[in-house]
């Protein structure tokens, strides 16, 4: 863990220096001219988290004059724990996860810390000339900025009734995501009635009563229904006129109020029943519903 000084904290996410990646310039020894393009997982993260903090991360180089080789490899290129709190205050150590890393890497940035973790270079892109979805090798990454309440994003916590074999994980978030489709009729089941107010001396007139409007609604949504499918079926989506004189998607309301003016003649005699001089915006939605 990198102890820091400063810590930056905004609504959408948790900064120590509240930087942009898009924005973001790195250090010079990470330009896209350098000439030597072999990389080096813990050192390159404390030469950014030094350069950062407006710090200088060559002043970290000077081990370097004492690498030598082991006899089968180079000293391990990395900065000195004691070399990096002398020279710029920052105290590194290990410490213990034992909460979920996006929370305690949280934490930690709103303390002016951050937390160096181990990541499986086949998942970085990052690492694309080196082991991106080639290798699993181990690579190092430090926590600059997180935003805690994106990783949440897309998780919806369900509770359902419905057994396993009838519907899983991922029927049962259709079928919430769809419930837009029955409550968009609470409005019409609870919003005033075109009739007297009625009192009901006892339960079973309430439930015929309630009976009633869920007939009534049940026809109000077949009307709407009939007439959506006979647009499609003709490739279009709306009417013309049927709101304020503008195109319209068929609602349930919208062909009532339309058809409310209609009157007919009952018939007499011989004489069939007729409707006399609908205008043009009746006799369309009359002919989608098949009348």
């Amino acid at each position: 863990m990198a102890q820091l000084s400063t810590a930056h904290r905004s609504t959408a996410y948790r900064s120590l220096f509240g930087l942009e990646a898009s924005t973001y310039q790195p250090h010079a020894v990470h330009g896209a001219g350098r000439s030597y393009p072999e990389t080096n997982c813990y050192t390159d993260i404390i030469i950014e988290l030094l350069h950062a903090r407006g710090d200088e991360p060559l002043a970290a180089l000077g081990y370097l004059v004492r690498s030598d080789f082991e006899g089968d490899q180079f000293t391990f290129f990395k900065p000195p724990p004691e070399d990096l709190e002398r020279l710029f205050g920052i105290d590194i150590h290990e410490m213990q996860p034992y909460r979920p890393l996006p929370t305690q890497i949280a934490e930690q940035i709103d303390a002016g810390r951050t937390i160096i973790v181990e990541l499986d270079s086949f998942h970085l892109p990052d690492t694309a000339a080196t082991a991106y979805a080639r290798a699993h090798v181990k690579s190092s990454a430090i926590a600059e900025a997180i935003d805690a309440e994106a990783a949440t994003d897309g998780w919806y916590a369900l509770l359902t009734n419905l057994d396993p074999g009838q519907a899983d994980a991922t029927r049962v978030l259709l079928l919430y995501k769809g419930q837009e489709a029955v409550e968009r009729r609470y409005s019409a089941f609870k919003g005033p009635l075109a009739v007297a107010a009625l009192f009901c001396k006892n339960n079973r007139r309430i439930a015929a009563l309630v009976t009633v409007i869920c007939l009534a609604l049940l026809i109000f949504c077949l009307i709407e229904r009939q007439a959506r499918q006979a647009l499609a079926g003709k490739g279009h989506t709306k009417i013309d006129g049927l709101y304020a004189g503008r195109p319209a998607i068929p609602t349930g309301r919208l062909i009532l109020e339309a058809l409310s003016t209609m009157k007919i003649i009952p018939s007499t005699g011989h004489d069939p029943p007729i409707i006399p001089q609908p205008t043009p915006l009746q006799l369309r939605l009359l002919d989608l519903l098949g009348i």
